[in-house]
């Protein structure tokens, strides 16, 4: 279901910035909160959701309740996404992430 999108699991899992979201024996989607630097109190949050059981919410739920746990233990959560992911962008901005930043690529000949 992740294809590349855990860095390094197992060390992930560990560190207990993995979340999972079960219906019965039914993996939904799976959540992740990373620090972003050392130091520094922002953490990144993001998930995916199995291609089954997208466009029902599920994410929107997910990036919700990570947004919760970062801010019950001060953390400051922050997302993106690929510009070119407009369902990622809908879903971070249903869970209430507003977007700061846009890219623009310009080549010079």
């Amino acid at each position: 279901m992740s294809g590349d999108f855990f860095e390094k699991l197992e060390e992930q899992v560990v560190r207990k910035e993995i979340f999972v979201l079960y219906s019965n024996d039914i993996l939904l989607g799976v959540g992740v909160i990373q620090m972003v630097f050392q130091g520094m109190n922002y953490y990144d949050i993001g998930m995916i959701v199995d291609k089954n059981y997208r466009n029902k919410g599920i994410g929107t739920y997910i990036i919700t309740k990570l947004r919760k746990v970062c801010c019950q233990e001060n953390l400051v959560p922050i997302c993106g996404c690929w510009y070119c992911n407009h369902a990622s962008k809908r879903t971070l901005e249903k869970s209430g992430f507003i977007s700061n930043h846009r890219i623009i690529t310009f080549n010079f000949e």
